[in-house]
């Protein structure tokens, strides 16, 4: 809240304002105080018909309505009017001291109230009440001097004037005080310019006694300003406010001296409604220890802040500082085992107004700096659970440092648990870590574990290994496999399923050296089954077939593939003619491949002429059944077997092994 002013423009400043200047202004409010009871200055009035105004001046000593005795002063050619503001409240010593026969009116700006008005031919002195009523028709009273003319030296004893005028200059003017209309003494101003208030002998410069000093304002806040000035010894002390508890006869204790319990002074801050008021906040010092014999060696003084809460009657206590210069927030007492210099129950907040940053919490100084618990059946902070902060090093312009993560059993002492080094390293069961992260266990149960605990199977834990070219991702994913994935490209490269198949996107490099060839690289591996047939290349071949049993597998590693089938004919409604082939072989051999191939003819019945081997030509899927020249002296396979040559109940057991693309 800021400073608000009195119709006489004293300060009356707020709570909490006008830091550094506070004692500067209760000087200048001190000095308008002394103006109002008994300043002395000149006013000149406007010689046009425009009143004179007299203003305030908030906060200053200029204003003209601050002083006790005003002269009107100036050349004036015709009546004139001197007007004050409405919430202007006081009474004033005025000396009409304009040239020319015209009157002054002295009135409120507006309103219809009472008047005082110099005749032209008065250039006295004249003493009036300014009331401010209700706003709408001040009133101006003349107090007057009476019409008795003194001169010279005079002594009036028990003497009553009425509207007394002073003429001439009055050089110096005594008073013993003002009476409060009831014969007693209520305002005292001495020979040395102090004022008391309720006392006839004050000591200081304004002493007041009475349980309450008051400040009310209709329009401002009220304010009480205390000033120092610098003295000529350059000393910059600002204005001070003491709280004191005198020392006196203590019925109760019969100890006159302060002790524990006793209050050396409250600020309190009061609120008021309609129809009720309350303490809404309040400042205390109260003494904590002491006997009462002797305040400094045996006395100690805590401050109090007290607030009040929404609903509540009153205020209650919510912080204090201890005798020993501890914080307490929300708490009376210092937890068991802490040697904190701060305590608050609750927790603390750190936040900050600024886009830019976020709020901070920074430990000062070369020490080891902690964040712990303090358990109720501890000694402190390095028995539980913490986090320290350690400067490694104290000396030169740059500081390095390192922080602790501690931790504790159920049973044993507290050690460290992880640890991030002065170049950001971070050790977990390592106080000196190799890598970025290094992870160590002296009872060999060293694990990473990454977890997603989302419900229901649907999270996936994720590992993220990046560099400035890519990054490729471990993941557990839901469907139950694990696999390594290029995250750059979005494709998995590496693939454990939950049966424990291990599959690679593009092959596997067996091998040394470069790895990363056409030659080193193992891309494939498929099982299956085929269909094999017997048939013909040509001239009607078979139709009819039917068979007994037959069945045929393969296993493909990479470009290599073994077949093996049997076939057992049941049927064959005729034969043609042509070369006999086993068809529909599951690869077509590649281009390179010729006649290269291994086949093996395991077992052949019922044949008119049996085959007795096989080959496969580049670019077919298909195996040409060879038998032995029966005409020649030499035995070979350049024969083909011919549709002839086949049985309706022939059996064939065939492997091979060949290339495919």
């Amino acid at each position: 809240m800021a400073s608000t002013y009195t119709p006489l423009g004293i300060e009356l400043q707020a709570t909490g304002e006008n830091a550094g200047t506070w004692g500067t202004k209760t000087n200048t409010n001190l000095s308008i105080i002394e103006q109002i009871s008994g300043g002395y200055t000149t006013q000149a009035v406007t010689d046009s018909g425009t009143p004179t105004a007299l203003t305030v001046s908030d906060g200053s000593t200029g204003a003209a309505m601050s002083h006790r005795m005003i002269e009107l002063t100036g050349t004036i050619s015709g009546n004139r009017v001197v007007t004050i503001p409405l919430d202007a409240q006081t009474f004033y010593f005025l000396r009409n001291s304009t040239s020319g026969s015209h009157t002054v009116q002295f009135k409120y700006v507006s309103g219809s109230g009472d008047t005082f008005t110099f005749a032209a031919d008065d250039k006295g002195d004249q003493l009036v009440f300014a009331t401010a009523n209700d706003g709408t028709n001040p009133d101006i009273y003349s107090l007057g001097f009476g019409d008795v003319t003194l001169t010279g030296t005079q002594t009036l004893t028990n003497k009553t004037l009425t509207s007394p005028v002073f003429s001439g200059t009055a050089t110096t003017f005594r008073s013993t005080g003002i009476d409060d209309n009831a014969d007693a003494l209520a305002i005292t101003i001495n020979s040395s310019e102090q004022v008391g208030i309720g006392t006839a002998s004050p000591s200081e410069v304004l002493d007041v006694v009475g349980s309450k000093i008051k400040l009310t304002s209709t329009s401002n806040h009220p304010n009480l300003e205390i000033r120092s000035t610098i003295t000529p010894d350059g000393s910059k002390n600002g204005g001070q406010l003491k709280l004191s508890l005198g020392s006196g006869s203590d019925s109760g204790s019969g100890n006159a001296d302060t002790q524990a319990g006793d209050k050396l002074g409250n600020i309190f801050f009061n609120g008021q409604g309609t129809d009720f008021s309350y303490q809404g906040a309040i400042i205390e010092a109260l003494v904590t220890t002491g006997d009462g014999d002797d305040v400094r060696a045996n006395q100690g003084v805590a401050l109090i802040f007290g607030t009040k809460a929404v609903g509540a009657s009153g205020y209650a206590e919510k912080a204090r500082i201890t005798a020993a210069g501890k914080v307490l927030v929300n708490t009376t007492g210092e937890y068991a085992g802490t040697t904190a210099e701060m305590t608050v129950n609750d927790g603390i907040d750190v936040g900050t107004t600024s886009t830019a940053n976020g709020g901070f919490v920074s430990f000062v100084g070369d020490g080891v700096g902690r964040i712990g618990q303090v358990g109720s059946k501890v000694s402190g902070y390095s028995t539980m659970p913490n986090i320290e902060f350690h400067a490694d090093n104290v000396s030169g312009g740059s500081q390095a440092g390192h922080i602790e993560f501690n931790s504790k059993f159920s049973s044993g002492s507290i050690s460290e648990a992880m640890r991030i080094t002065s170049t950001g390293k971070v050790g977990i069961g390592d106080t000196d870590p190799a890598g970025v992260l290094e992870v160590s266990d002296a009872d060999n149960e060293t694990y990473l574990m990454v977890t997603n605990a989302k419900s229901g199977g649907s999270g996936e834990a994720i590992l993220t290994l990046r560099n400035d070219v890519g990054n490729y991702q471990v993941k557990c994913f839901t469907d139950d496999t694990f696999r390594i994935r290029d995250n750059t490209n979005g494709a998995d490269r590496l693939t454990l399923h939950a049966n424990g198949v291990f599959s690679a996107s593009a092959g596997v490099a067996l091998g040394v050296g470069n790895l990363n060839t056409s030659s080193n690289v193992l891309g494939d591996y498929e099982e299956g089954s085929w269909s094999p047939a017997i048939t013909s290349d040509g001239g009607g071949g078979f139709s009819g077939v039917t068979y007994g049993d037959r069945y045929g597998t393969y296993t493909k590693i990479g470009r290599v593939v073994t077949v093996h089938a049997f076939m057992n004919l049941d049927a064959v409604t005729s034969f043609g003619s042509g070369n006999v082939i086993v068809s529909t072989l599951p690869f077509s051999t590649n281009a390179d491949s010729g006649y290269r191939s291994a086949i093996s003819i395991g077992f052949a019945k019922d044949w008119d002429q049996a085959p007795s081997g096989a080959t496969i030509a580049n670019n077919t899927n298909v195996i040409y059944l060879r038998k032995r020249n029966t005409s020649s002296a030499l035995e070979n396979l350049t024969n083909v077997v011919q549709v002839a040559d086949v049985n309706n109940n022939s059996q064939l057991i065939i492997s091979a092994t060949y290339e495919t693309d």
